[in-house]
């Protein structure tokens, strides 16, 4: 990958982070962390999320709505429609985001958080 191209993922996690920030819930340091074993704190830990299934982080506190699916598996479709709109994938859930409308920020911060592992 270039360096365009990295600066470019960069950017739109930043830009995403900092959305995030504003609105109280998605990925950043100070928010969610995102380490192995790190704790949780307004969201839950999103080490390795990518692979894991929903609502199944020890220790946070889950929505009922997102219990409701903590068999189900988080997979880049669902990440995407979870970015793009929370609710339309969880109805019910006490994420507050309003979402990413833009597919390619979603693809982006997807590939970043693949990189948490």
């Amino acid at each position: 990958m270039s360096s365009f191209e990295w600066n470019k993922i960069i950017a739109s996690v930043l830009t995403a982070m900092i959305i995030a920030m504003v609105s109280g819930i998605l990925a950043s340091q100070l928010v969610r962390p995102k380490e192995l074993g790190g704790p949780n704190k307004i969201g839950p830990n999103l080490w390795d999320i990518s692979e894991e299934k929903m609502a199944a982080v020890p220790g946070y506190q889950f929505s009922a709505a997102m219990e409701a699916h903590k068999d189900d598996k988080w997979d880049p479709d669902k990440l995407s429609q979870w970015l793009w709109k929370p609710q339309s994938l969880i109805k019910g859930t006490k994420m507050t985001f309003a979402g990413m409308p833009k597919a390619e920020d979603r693809a982006d911060v997807i590939a970043y958080l693949e990189t948490l592992k």
